[in-house]
């Protein structure tokens, strides 16, 4: 979800939201898995948008969470691998017509 308002002609003050849910479920899983707990995880991100016509360049910053349920038997080698974690998302894009 996301919400845009144009500051001034050409700029976009921009908020986006993204939240992402899985149950973690692989069938015909065999013993020894490295398939992923159930995972919850959420983006927010602020950033400006600048365009004229033919050119676009977006540059946004937020934090990105991921909260995983409790690794199983069968995938405790991969314990460090599925661990709660908060990063600092940083996209940036630019894209030219032509």
């Amino acid at each position: 979800m996301g919400i845009e308002w144009e500051v001034r002609e050409g700029w976009h003050a921009v908020g986006r939201a993204r939240g992402y849910r899985d149950n973690g479920e692989v069938e015909n899983s065999i013993s020894f898995s490295t398939s992923a707990p159930p995972l919850e995880s959420a983006e927010l991100n602020l950033g400006f948008r600048w365009s004229r016509p033919g050119h676009t360049v977006y540059v946004s910053v937020g934090p990105y969470w991921s909260d995983y349920e409790p690794v199983a038997f069968n995938t405790a080698f991969f314990a460090n691998l599925y661990r709660d974690r908060v990063f600092l998302s940083l996209q940036a894009s630019y894209r030219w017509e032509f």
